[in-house]
């Protein structure tokens, strides 16, 4: 978070807008903001590297049911 570089810059909001957050323009990246959005993004890689690609089309079918 505290890296100045501008691959840093870009993940860091990539996770914040993970995070599902409303951040202010004035602070568009707080550490809060990108720790949950770092949970998410671990929760995410975990679960496309536990289910084959097919599986996952599977479970967004079921769940676009109920939307």
């Amino acid at each position: 978070m505290q890296a100045s570089d501008k691959q840093s810059k870009e993940f860091a909001l990539f996770l914040v807008r993970l995070s599902g957050r409303q951040m202010k323009r004035s602070k568009p990246i707080t550490a809060p903001a990108v720790m949950a959005g770092l949970f998410q993004w671990l929760n995410f890689t975990e679960m496309v590297n536990h289910y084959p690609p097919d599986k996952l089309r599977e479970f967004a079918d079921a769940a676009s049911k109920f939307v």
